[in-house]
């Protein structure tokens, strides 16, 4: 899914508060598309690593922080103004 599809489906399906459930599925299939839904579904469980550890470790860690700032982008652009505020 491009950019201009989601803002499409934003525009369509902004959260309103009263439709949730909508919203949070397509919130889900466009992070599916972005291989991102992880960050929705599992609770995080990664600490920034120590000095000592592996660089694949740490490489993890960046992706999930990462990820992690990507989705909330996109859910705070997928809300109405006032949600957002709140």
């Amino acid at each position: 899914m491009s950019g201009t599809s989601f803002a499409k489906t934003l525009d369509k399906h902004c959260l309103e508060g009263y439709n949730f459930p909508t919203w949070y599925f397509n919130l889900k299939i466009f992070t599916t598309t972005e291989k991102i839904v992880y960050v929705l579904e599992q609770t995080p469980d990664i600490e920034p690593p120590g000095e000592d550890s592996l660089e694949e470790v740490h490489a993890m860690y960046d992706k999930h922080v990462d990820d992690d700032c990507q989705a909330k982008c996109y859910i705070l652009a997928s809300m109405n103004e006032e949600l957002q505020r709140q």
